[in-house]
């Protein structure tokens, strides 16, 4: 294990927050939208030719009595009697829900994410828009190194995050892999690591999940 104390030269990690946004749509959940898109960064923004706009398309599904949650190796209906995940796969079922995506929260059908429900965020360099999500508004083309999810009201409660993951090397082969989190794992007031201590404070119930590339 290797411990650097002072900043390797050349290297900043830069953060995007969902809530510092630089522009939204649909505006508000007037409607309950089921397809949300946000704007988090602005290539011109920067001297920086390789840059790329970065934007978050939200959407989300959640369980009902007669259309429960399930895997499938994309959106809709999830496959028949399979209950051992792979990778590939993604939690899906039938049932879109409308998607709370505010400046300050983004949850299912309001602003949590209960059990029952997946909310998805895939990225992209244009925005896809908020049509539809099929065809090619359905594939990310833009990627992230690492990610911080801030959780509010996080009691006793276990995680699973589902990240898609691209090649480097050869953009078309993807896969997804399966993060199961239990709570100890979920980073408590007072323990956020120094590198992200400065943009994410957590008060008595708020939990922090960081997953960065190996």
């Amino acid at each position: 294990t290797i411990t650097l104390n002072d900043a390797v030269e050349g290297f900043t990690r830069d953060i995007l927050h969902t809530s510092e946004l630089l522009s939204k749509q649909p505006t508000s959940n007037t409607g309950h939208p089921l397809i949300v898109v946000e704007k988090l960064f602005e290539a011109d923004s920067t001297p920086e030719t390789t840059d790329r706009d970065f934007f978050v398309q939200f959407t989300a599904n959640s369980a009902t009595s007669s259309i429960p949650l399930g895997l499938g190796d994309d959106d809709g209906a999830p496959v028949a009697g399979d209950k051992v995940w792979n990778p590939g796969q993604f939690v899906t079922n039938n049932n879109e829900d409308w998607v709370s995506a505010t400046q300050t929260t983004n949850g299912v059908a309001g602003d949590t994410i209960q059990k029952g429900e997946a909310l998805t965020l895939r990225f992209f360099d244009t925005s896809p828009g908020i049509s539809t999500d099929n065809g090619a508004n359905h594939v990310p083309t833009q990627t992230a190194n690492d990610m911080a999810i801030k959780f509010d009201g996080i009691g006793n409660e276990d995680l699973m995050v589902i990240v898609n993951l691209v090649s480097t090397a050869n953009p078309a082969l993807t896969t997804t892999k399966a993060i199961y989190i239990s709570n100890a794992d979920i980073y408590k007031t007072g323990q956020v690591p120094s590198a992200y201590a400065a943009d994410f404070q957590l008060d008595n119930n708020d939990g922090l999940v960081i997953i960065e590339r190996n």
